[in-house]
């Protein structure tokens, strides 16, 4: 390979470099995306060029513009405004590609009451209360599939 070759392939890649990092600043322009969440959008666009992905993830990390950290917390607190619990919520960020490190110590760290929350979205789907066993188990159930743990499943059901 001659130089003037070797130029043009350095100059082809690093324009695809600089497309790649353009889509994905895109995407975080409009909300916080996790690693996986970029890495999976970008890919769809740019699947030929998936090697050229983590020299540029590496950046977007370094520069600040993409913290699975900072994903983690804002998709908590949306998700808790949802009415979800802890368990959901924990399982949907794993399933964005956020790392289970990451996870838990950010659900440790939201200073929310999952209890009261509970007890918020039973008094919601169920108005007048729950009585009877059908209408507790259909409680529990409901609560348990939201993502709530038994203490506060047992906590809104008293």
């Amino acid at each position: 390979m001659s130089e003037q070759d070797e130029e043009v392939s350095s100059n082809n890649v690093a324009q695809m470099e600089q497309k790649i990092r353009s889509a994905a600043i895109g995407l975080l322009a409009r909300r916080e995306h996790s690693l996986g969440e970029v890495r999976q959008k970008v890919g769809k666009r740019f699947p030929e060029y998936v090697d050229l992905f983590n020299d540029v993830f590496v950046r977007l990390r370094a520069d600040g513009l993409q913290c699975d950290r900072r994903f983690a917390v804002a998709y908590i607190r949306m998700r808790h405004e949802r009415g979800y619990g802890p368990s959901r919520i924990s399982q949907e960020l794993l399933q964005r590609g956020v790392s289970s490190d990451v996870v838990g110590e950010c659900i440790d760290e939201a200073e929310f009451d999952w209890y009261l929350l509970a007890i918020n979205v039973m008094r919601k789907k169920f108005p007048q209360g729950v009585v009877g066993y059908l209408q507790k188990s259909k409680g529990q159930r409901f609560l348990y599939y939201r993502g709530f743990e038994q203490d506060h499943i047992s906590a809104a059901l008293r």
